[in-house]
């Protein structure tokens, strides 16, 4: 019986992706982003596409869509012009660079005005948190607050100076 010995010569090899973990672990977070988000707003067409008497007037919904397109244009312009300021500080082009952070902050604050309008609309309508009933209970409660409010209203404008001895501030 005879033994063959195999030499095994080392051959140099590199273990890993060819970029840096940094770099690696930031495309992993927006891979796992994009995959939330997909099942987010798959959800939602689902949900829209399939429910026929979807509400959409923004009175009803309190969502203005054209005014939440404008808005994600404004971020995805304003990611943009940071990435580009990114670039020109590498380049050496500070005044480049400068620039579009200076757009980059306009753009932030155009979202901001469009953000604040949204919110706007969410505050007069009583969209808060721990205000919005959550049972049908709390539903029920809160229709019956705002008739009884209303009918003092009507009463108080029609018999005005009375003091009614049931209403309830």
């Amino acid at each position: 019986m005879t033994t063959h010995h195999i030499e095994h010569h080392a051959i140099p090899s590199k273990m890993g992706l060819p970029i840096p973990l940094t770099k690696l672990g930031t495309w992993l977070f927006l891979g796992t982003e994009i995959m939330f988000f997909t099942a987010l707003v798959g959800s939602y067409l689902v949900l829209r596409i399939g429910s026929p008497g979807w509400p959409r007037d923004p009175e009803v919904t309190h969502i203005n869509v054209w005014l939440g397109a404008f808005n994600t244009f404004v971020l995805i312009c304003s990611s943009y012009s940071v990435v580009m300021a990114h670039q020109f500080m590498h380049d050496g082009k500070i005044g480049k660079a400068q620039l579009a952070m200076i757009l980059t902050f306009l753009l932030g604050l155009v979202f901001l005005g469009v953000k604040s309008e949204e919110y706007r609309g969410k505050f007069e309508h009583g969209i808060l948190p721990g205000k919005i009933p959550e049972t049908q209970l709390a539903q029920q409660n809160l229709v019956l607050a705002e008739i009884d409010h209303r009918r003092w209203e009507v009463l108080n404008n029609y018999y005005p100076g009375t003091e009614w001895p049931q209403q309830k501030e």
